[in-house]
């Protein structure tokens, strides 16, 4: 298996004045994860599975990747409470992909 981490695009807003871990992404954000998607195809490396934070503009990466590369998206916001490295575990288990 091959992880990739990837961070969210830019979610800057210069008035912005909601929690932080409410801002969603740019347009430039949204436009910076469309060209991360296509290098991946470029490169014919697409992940197996994109595992996101509910959090808006790290799901809206993950959103935007997901459906560009049509990969299936986990948000982590379903896992409620306990024992995050085994949901983790779970999905990457049950994930096909090399070893």
């Amino acid at each position: 298996m091959i992880l990739f981490l990837l961070r969210h695009g830019k979610a800057d807003w210069p008035d912005w004045e909601g929690a932080d871990d409410e801002r969603p992404l740019n347009e430039e954000g949204i436009r910076e994860m469309r060209v991360v998607a296509a290098a991946f195809k470029r490169l014919k490396m697409p992940p197996d599975l994109i595992i996101s934070s509910p959090l808006p503009r790290a799901l809206k990466t993950a959103e935007i990747v997901g459906e560009e590369l049509d990969v299936w998206l986990i948000n982590t916001r379903f896992w409620g409470r306990g024992s995050i490295d085994g949901n983790v575990t779970h999905c990457l288990g049950a994930t096909p992909g090399p070893t």
